[in-house]
């Protein structure tokens, strides 16, 4: 019984282990652009938020699962204007490098911090992380 568990546990952690998406595109134009420091923070961002979903899923905290289902409306709208706000980012980023060189992208590296906490906060607002980790457990039976 313990040793189904493990096992579904196992499953569940590699597939969300990989950051996918829009988390997997930020980590990897991260370590593309700051290197492998920055990229690493930000994949750690993004596990820390799975391991708060999973520790929802787990542990069976069905205020924390109550709350989410209810506010899912609301974690959508948040989700969509982060996504957006860092796509423009890098958005403007290309475009004021293209017109100045590489100048711009060694002037804005940003604190690690930043790259932790942004990546996150992505993933925990992210509807496609709620809604993912909701499907797994249920087709697990946690």
């Amino acid at each position: 019984m313990i040793a189904e568990y493990i096992c579904k546990g196992l499953l569940i952690g590699f597939i969300f282990g990989v950051p996918a998406g829009a988390i997997g595109a930020l980590t990897i134009g991260r370590t593309l652009d700051k290197g492998f420091t920055a990229g690493f923070l930000t994949g750690m961002g993004s596990s820390a938020a799975d391991l708060i979903y999973s520790c929802v899923g787990v542990f069976g905290i069905t205020v924390v699962s109550d709350l989410l289902s209810a506010g899912q409306n609301i974690l959508q709208i948040i989700g969509g204007i982060l996504i957006l706000l860092l796509g423009g980012g890098v958005l403007c980023k290309k475009r004021a490098a293209a017109v100045q060189g590489s100048a711009v992208q060694k002037e804005s590296k940003g604190t690690l911090a930043f790259c932790f906490l942004s990546a996150f906060t992505t993933a925990l607002v992210n509807p496609a992380t709620v809604l993912s980790f909701m499907a797994a457990f249920a087709a697990f039976g946690i």
